[in-house]
């Protein structure tokens, strides 16, 4: 390809992407800060044993959610925690790019932020969410969906958790 091939593409790219943002300002609407209410259902394997490592072994009735975590109720989430500053990349930028991110972030005169989410998007699951954000966030639910830090009530944990890496199906833990 020749460069100039490279600057016409570029420009047809740039301008189909500005359209779409314009689509997607016209499309948004504010989300209340209302209290984030998760569908759960019981698991009830009790007393199965543990692997050869000691993990797996579940001896208590525990709740896991019905139904995935919607765009509406992380953008609720994000207003809480992230308004002032994001130091836990709460906010991914491909949340805001579609076709499928739907969460656009505002940055305010004051350098504070509010998101808002597509209509279209808005009880569609949520993309681009890492391990840490996903158990901040259920930190967040489980401590009350406090205003600010998101590591306020944090859940501490007995044994190590590896934030980074890849789970295998062989894998007892998330690895590095």
């Amino acid at each position: 390809m020749t460069k100039l091939n490279y600057i016409v593409g570029g420009v047809i790219f740039l301008s189909l992407a500005l359209l779409k943002s314009e689509a997607f300002a016209q499309d948004t609407v504010s989300v209340q800060p209302v209290k984030v209410t998760i569908s759960t259902a019981p698991v009830g394997y009790l007393n199965n044993r543990a692997n050869s490592g000691g993990y797996g072994s579940v001896s208590h009735l525990y709740w896991i959610s019905k139904f995935e975590v919607t765009q509406s109720q992380y953008t609720i989430f994000l207003n809480a925690v992230a308004r002032t500053k994001d130091p836990y990349h709460l906010y991914d930028d491909r949340m805001g790019v579609m076709p499928y991110g739907g969460i656009r972030k505002n940055i305010l005169e004051d350098g504070s932020f509010t998101y808002s989410v597509s209509r279209t998007y808005a009880a569609k699951p949520i993309n681009f969410v890492s391990w840490t954000c996903a158990a901040r966030f259920v930190n967040w639910l489980e401590n009350g969906q406090p205003s600010g830090d998101p590591e306020i009530g944090r859940v501490r944990h007995s044994k190590p958790l590896f934030f980074w890496g890849v789970r295998t199906p062989a894998s007892c833990f998330w690895s590095m």
